[in-house]
């Protein structure tokens, strides 16, 4: 049986973002795009340099870079591996991810004079897409004095100088804290 042909998308269709300005591209010009770059199954994919428009258009889109690869035919794996091989690829992948985010901004901006947006799901996706600026990170930093490194000073315990009731609590605060206990035999004098 031959392999199926996708029907491109009909001319009149048109791809809303749904933000601010109803960005609006023709669908058949994103079609015909894709169409163009994809490969058959089981043939194998080389680089293209039209692949470097292709992906910053579906960046435009707010497309990831899972669903670009998706939608241009090839594994994930071969845009990561072009644009380690291909500078002008990196940089039309930057491109791209700068453009998602912003079309992912514009939907957020958009959504808070919506009835209905739930705001919860749009900043966990994006905390998923854009950790670098989305994800809230606590740092505590400990400094000693003037910001120098914490001075540690270790403190050698006579016990033998230590009344009964002082090595009493030292033991009680031992093993409250849980650290190991090390028994002190006493002289014969009575200590």
């Amino acid at each position: 049986m031959p392999p199926r042909k996708k029907t491109p998308p009909k001319p009149e269709a048109q791809h809303r973002l749904g933000v601010p300005g109803n960005i609006v591209v023709p669908a058949d010009k994103i079609g015909r795009s894709i169409e163009k770059l994809k490969r058959q199954v089981g043939r194998p994919t080389t680089y293209q340099p039209e692949y470097c428009d292709a992906v910053v258009e579906l960046g435009v889109q707010g497309h990831s870079l899972t669903s670009i690869a998706h939608l241009l035919g090839v594994l994930r794996q071969n845009l990561i591996d072009w644009a380690s091989q291909h500078p002008e690829f990196s940089a039309a992948l930057k491109r791209a991810k700068q453009a998602e985010q912003h079309w992912w901004e514009e939907a957020g901006r958009a959504g808070l004079f919506l009835d209905k947006f739930n705001a919860a799901v749009w900043r966990t996706s994006m905390q998923a897409r854009f950790r670098e600026e989305y994800t809230e990170r606590k740092i505590t930093e400990l400094t000693g004095e003037g910001g120098g490194p914490v001075q540690v000073q270790p403190v050698r315990l006579a016990i033998e100088d230590m009344s009964h009731e002082a090595r009493d609590e030292l033991r009680a605060a031992l093993m409250k804290a849980r650290l190991p206990v090390i028994e002190h035999q006493e002289d014969d004098d009575g200590d």
